[in-house]
């Protein structure tokens, strides 16, 4: 599905192989020199495909909204990120925990170490629907109703604007 979605984006032939412990990488047939970043998160049957210049970072995560349970959040928060949520009122909390676990696994993977910098606490995004952590800028996407999508990408000196998303043949893709 992700090498179909490229295809129809005019990257022509691609594979995308992923060994167990490293992220998916494009692999365009015939190819010849650096290939694109790639990340790619699905859910709730859509799949979010993010693609940056060669050697550029990049993360993405797409989550059901609201779905993130609050405690799960609290164990990847920063100390800040942790106070924050709880001064919130209690209808506002389980999406502010979703949005949280999205832009932080999209930082996370962007940062290139994954689940264990999330479990580590070491990512804080204040809640803010975009800002920047550890050189990478992060933003919130207009995702389909009952998604949340974030994006974290290497940070530059230009203000950050997140891409369109568009919808290939059923496949959401960034």
């Amino acid at each position: 599905m992700v090498a179909a979605t490229l295809r129809a984006d005019g990257l022509g032939e691609v594979t995308v192989p992923r060994a167990d412990d490293t992220p998916p990488r494009i692999v365009p047939v015939g190819w010849e020199g650096a290939v694109p970043s790639l990340s790619i998160s699905h859910c709730a049957g859509w799949v979010g495909i993010a693609l940056a210049p060669p050697g550029q970072r990049i993360g993405l995560d797409l989550e059901p909204a609201a779905s993130v349970w609050h405690a799960v959040a609290l164990r990847a928060m920063s100390a800040a990120d942790a106070a924050a949520l709880q001064a919130l009122a209690p209808t506002r909390q389980a999406q502010a925990a979703t949005t949280f676990w999205t832009t932080a696994e999209a930082l996370a993977k962007g940062n290139g170490r994954g689940l264990p910098l999330m479990l580590a606490r070491a990512v804080e995004t204040g809640l803010q629907p975009a800002g920047r952590w550890d050189g990478l800028d992060f933003a919130l996407l207009l995702a389909p109703a009952g998604l949340v999508c974030a994006i974290a990408l290497d940070a530059s000196d230009q203000p950050f604007a997140p891409p369109p998303l568009r919808e290939r043949r059923g496949v959401q893709g960034l």
